[in-house]
């Protein structure tokens, strides 16, 4: 119900990260799985700066219509969107996902972003895309689908990288 009233980001911020700083939490990650992917990256578009890092275990990324949209412009690097297009939510992420491509660092609008995703998931071609614009060592992939047992290797892999809590101390 929140990503068809569009409240997502709000409810992220009402009922998660604004109590969690009201407690004293000083550094925040997102994780989500599959859609909670699509949330979390919603959250770090829209909030830039209040957050540290996101850790996407198969994020739903959009539409097969858009990824073959980017897919036929040569990858995420050189795909522009329609005008008429642009403004579209999913489109919108894209576009601030283009900001990690050959980034040196994180910044206040692009904190640290770690991708995992199972190989034979069934969103992997979204994934790819995204894993495109990311330095390899952010990237995780295992044998797996689109099944809890993946992402729970995943999410022992993502955590054994060690970054996961980091601050990004650009706050």
């Amino acid at each position: 119900g929140y990503y068809r009233e569009a409240s997502i980001i709000d409810r992220l911020h009402d009922d998660v990260i604004a109590p969690a700083r009201a407690r004293g939490v000083e550094t925040i990650w997102l994780a989500g799985i599959s859609l909670g992917g699509l949330g979390a990256s919603l959250y770090a578009r829209d909030r830039p700066g209040e957050i540290d890092g996101l850790a996407l275990i198969a994020p739903y990324l959009g539409e097969d219509e858009i990824l073959e949209e980017i897919e036929k412009a040569g990858g995420p690097r050189a795909w522009h969107p329609e005008a008429a297009l642009a403004g579209e939510d999913v489109h919108r992420l894209w576009i601030w996902f283009q900001g990690y491509a050959g980034s040196a660092g994180p910044t206040a609008a692009h904190p640290t972003l770690l991708l995992a995703f199972g190989e034979g998931d069934r969103l992997r071609r979204g994934q790819r895309l995204l894993a495109r614009l990311l330095p390899p060592e952010r990237v995780v992939t295992a044998r797996g689908g689109h099944f809890w047992a993946t992402w729970r290797r995943l999410w022992d892999l993502l955590l054994a990288k060690g970054e996961i809590g980091r601050s990004s101390a650009l706050r």
